[in-house]
């Protein structure tokens, strides 16, 4: 059983949240000499549970003195100093000896920037010595950067000790720059005490090691197969060091969980540093409580999907719109302690891909992509919204994959049933916005059909304006996520809709007639839709009906307690695991 950690608590850290100096004299310092190199070490924190800090690219322990400051009141940090080695074997052998003279079997790891590129060849070499992994903005094996880390190495013998202390000032300043004057101050007192005196001997090791990481092509994926400990990927916008690998990284890491920042670039300043170290702390206490990151491909695009929960039979949540990205986190989350439960953003939204195609049968085939993806039998499908109308017709086409159904304030239907629908919409924004809110609405709107960002923005605003509605008090009601919003497009919204409303009814042609199915159809008293919804109650005379007091359009937030209760009472009397499929045929074959 792994050791307790103590809550992150920003409060508690004894160190004032003003202060950026680099002194951390307090700490237990000392040097092992191993195999001829002197490794220095920093250790300091509380309790058993030990994270091994490995420094970016300084390389010097002392470097990494905010990350140490956040983590100490909570675990034992144990933070290294390199020593001057020209390969990654090499370095392995030292970390493993380093952790052997410390009395340490298994330490999870985390490493930012160079320091990843060490956590990544420990973890291969070693997978036996690391627990959990965090990967801060690092970078995968790339050979344009080996040949790159090879010149630097030459460069560097080449030029004065007075130049390279002058390159590595200019280098600093550079990327100090949009740091807070005080911090920035810090660090160059940092550089100049600690850092230039051996800057040319450990410049030149730095990227010796750095060509042979970016000399291992062979690093797969499968490497870790097996591995018990989970692997966190810490990333953040605007990296202009390894930004650009970001999706590579994903395809070496595919079950890892994902924490990303929207701003900061490439080098953190202290603010940023606390709320990773939060981040890390809840991730070493509890990794299952973060999803797996997962990119599932499906005929030319690639589907960015969270699964939460590490057992049981999957669940599939489909989330409304179209055109904007998932938002059903808090309901997978509560159905992770018996599912595996898996979100995703649609085609062209969030940080799913597009290739210019969102008819129906495009959709459809994304969910199948993702059951075949998680080699499941059968699925649970869970679709709110829009959602809802796309689990029906993923049922219409394969109704032996289905397990349940649960239809939480579902759109009705296709063609004219859709367009009904979207009348009684806009009916209900007009009532929630008045006069002039709705105007404002619709002139936003016209101005969301314009192709490209200036649509986009509209459209990411009538979205916010629409989500507050969905309240009984739009002027109190909670915003809209920013990130969220950012995610929305208009392309896919619009070609979405368009085949939707073009769609014949013949494409939901009995997907009720499975009498064995278990199925849930539940809408808010409150809700965005009228009489529309007959049509689902029409289709599935079966089905658990249920309409929830006080509540409108997002039941896990306007009547969470309730709407957990009923999801739980419902999935109690689901059968679960393999079972004989119905013999049923498939409907007419989805156009466009």
């Amino acid at each position: 059983m792994r050791s307790t950690i103590r809550p992150f608590q920003p409060e508690a850290t004894p160190v004032p949240e003003s202060s950026c100096s680099p002194s951390i004299a307090a700490r237990t310092a000392r040097t092992h000499l191993l195999d001829g190199h002197p490794w220095r070490i920093l250790r300091s924190g509380v309790g058993s549970h030990v994270v091994l800090l490995l420094p970016g690219g300084v390389g010097q322990a002392e470097a990494e003195f905010q990350v140490i400051r956040a983590l100490e009141p909570h675990v034992q940090v144990l933070a290294v100093t390199y020593p001057a080695l020209t390969s990654m074997a090499a370095m392995v052998r030292g970390l493993m000896r380093v952790l052997d003279a410390e009395g340490l079997t298994t330490v999870d790891v985390w490493g930012n920037s160079f320091g990843g590129m060490v956590a990544q060849a420990l973890v291969r070499e070693a997978p036996h010595r690391v627990g959990n992994l965090v990967l801060g903005r690092t970078a995968v094996p790339d050979p344009a950067r080996r040949r790159r880390a090879q010149a630097q190495v030459r460069l560097l013998g080449a030029l004065p000790d007075a130049v390279v202390r002058r390159l590595v000032r200019a280098a600093f300043a550079r990327r100090m720059r949009d740091l807070p004057d005080d911090e920035r101050t810090s660090w160059v007192s940092y550089l100049e005490d600690h850092f230039l005196s051996e800057a040319k001997q450990r410049m030149a090791s730095l990227s010796a090691l750095a060509a042979d990481f970016h000399a291992r092509a062979d690093m797969t994926a499968d490497d870790l197969a097996g591995r018990p400990g989970r692997v966190l990927l810490l990333e953040a916008d605007g990296d202009e060091l390894y930004g650009g690998m970001t999706s590579r990284l994903h395809e070496l890491y595919p079950a890892a969980a994902v924490h990303r920042l929207t701003s900061g670039g490439h080098v953190s300043d202290a603010a940023r540093v606390r709320e990773e170290a939060a981040v890390v702390v809840r991730f070493l206490a509890d990794p299952d409580s973060f999803p797996a990151q997962l990119r599932i491909r499906s005929d030319g695009v690639t589907l960015a999907a969270r699964r939460f929960g590490s057992a049981g039979d999957v669940v599939v949540l489909l989330h409304g719109g179209p055109g904007c990205p998932d938002y059903l986190e808090p309901v997978a989350r509560h159905l992770a302690s018996r599912f595996r439960a898996l979100t995703f953003d649609q085609r062209g939204v969030g940080a799913s891909t597009a290739n210019g195609r969102y008819g129906l049968a495009d959709h459809v085939a994304d969910v199948e992509a993702i059951r075949r993806s998680l080699g499941a039998d059968g699925v649970h499908l869970f679709g709110h919204s829009w959602g809802g109308l796309l689990a029906q017709l993923y049922l219409r086409q394969h109704p032996q994959r289905v397990r349940s159904l649960v239809l939480a304030n579902s759109s009705a239907g296709v063609g004219a049933e859709w367009i009904r629908m979207q009348h009684e919409v806009m009916a209900y924004n007009r009532r929630q916005s008045g006069a002039a809110g709705f105007a404002a609405l619709g002139a936003e709107s016209l101005i969301a059909r314009l192709p490209g960002r200036l649509g986009d923005a509209a459209g990411q605003r009538v979205l916010a304006r629409i989500w507050a509605n969905y309240f009984p008090d739009p002027a109190t009601a909670p915003p809209a996520d920013r990130s969220w919003l950012r995610g929305a497009h208009g392309r896919p919204a619009r070609a979405t809709v368009a085949a939707i409303r073009t769609a014949p009814a013949s494409v939901l042609d009995g997907p009720g007639a499975r009498t064995d199915l278990p199925v849930l159809v539940v809408y808010g008293r409150d809700d965005i839709y009228g009489s529309s919804v007959d049509a689902v109650r029409r289709r599935f005379p079966g089905a658990q009906d249920v309409v929830l007091d006080d509540c409108g359009h997002v039941p896990w937030l306007q009547a969470s307690d309730r709407f957990s209760a009923l999801l739980d009472a419902f999935y109690a009397g689901v059968p679960r695991g393999p079972h004989a499929a119905p013999t049923l045929t498939t409907g007419p074959r989805l156009e466009g």
